[in-house]
């Protein structure tokens, strides 16, 4: 792949103008993270890649005429790349991680990994303190927040939907919402614990800061309510999208 040229103003990111536009942002820090445990290159995830949580959301705001850019973040991109989901027409822009984080990367074992030796393997007594803070502050370096707010206001996006709220993601998106004065959603898809000791901090403001969450879950968003305070109206109870030409009931049996 390569980096992507300003765009023109005849570019489908820069068109359609009248349709309202969501930015999409997946869980993890780079997307090869997902892919590549499921053997899907990029050119695949952007050509070939149906269904699952991220299109299914893709085609139930197309329902409803709200269109999406999705924006992945990737280590193996030497700029930022545009691309056209094939499937659903959506928009696709990969942003290059930071450098910071690409270095740190080259010496993680697992990035998420719960503890200094998961992470980053057998480390010396001399160097452990830095890795320790370290393991806290990868996360939070994944995601290159300037580049971000730049395509997400070129795309022209309404709104930022986040996947995952519970993510280091989720409060960085929170802070490019408020410096694009655009409203920030998120989803629970599973996640309800930190990674990084950072979210303890930063998670019960970003969390109240944002917009609305979307949990399926009647026990998650009573666990968010009674942790972060949250005020129920901000907690919507609506569940994942499914295709049902794909997907029908069977039976119980």
């Amino acid at each position: 792949m390569t980096p992507g040229r300003p765009l023109p103003s005849e570019s489908p990111l820069a068109s359609e103008c009248l349709c309202p536009r969501i930015a999409l942002l997946p869980w993890g820090d780079v997307i090869e993270d997902f892919l590549d445990e499921i053997g899907i290159s990029l050119d695949d995830f952007c050509s070939k890649m149906t269904g699952g949580w991220l299109f299914g959301y893709v085609e139930a705001l197309r329902l409803h005429g709200i269109r999406t850019t999705i924006f992945c973040f990737s280590e193996r991109v030497e700029g930022t790349v545009y691309k056209v989901h094939a499937a659903t027409g959506a928009d696709i822009v990969l942003l290059r991680a930071p450098a910071a984080y690409r270095w740190l990367r080259r010496r993680i074992k697992d990035p998420y990994g719960w503890s200094v030796e998961a992470m980053f393997g057998p480390t010396r007594a001399i160097g452990r303190q830095y890795y320790r803070v370290a393991r806290h502050v990868v996360p939070y370096l994944a995601t290159p927040l300037t580049a971000l707010a730049r395509e997400i206001r070129r795309a022209g996006c309404g709104a930022i939907l986040c996947q995952e709220y519970e993510s280091p993601r989720f409060d960085a998106a929170v802070v490019v919402g408020a410096l694009l004065r655009i409203p920030v959603f998120a989803t629970f898809q599973g996640g309800s614990w930190h990674r990084s000791g950072i979210e303890q901090v930063l998670r019960p403001l970003t969390l109240r800061r944002c917009a609305g969450l979307i949990i399926g879950s009647s026990v998650e968003a009573a666990r968010v309510q009674a942790r972060y305070a949250v005020a129920p109206e901000k907690i919507a109870c609506i569940f994942n999208p499914v295709d049902l030409s794909r997907w029908q009931p069977s039976s119980r049996e």
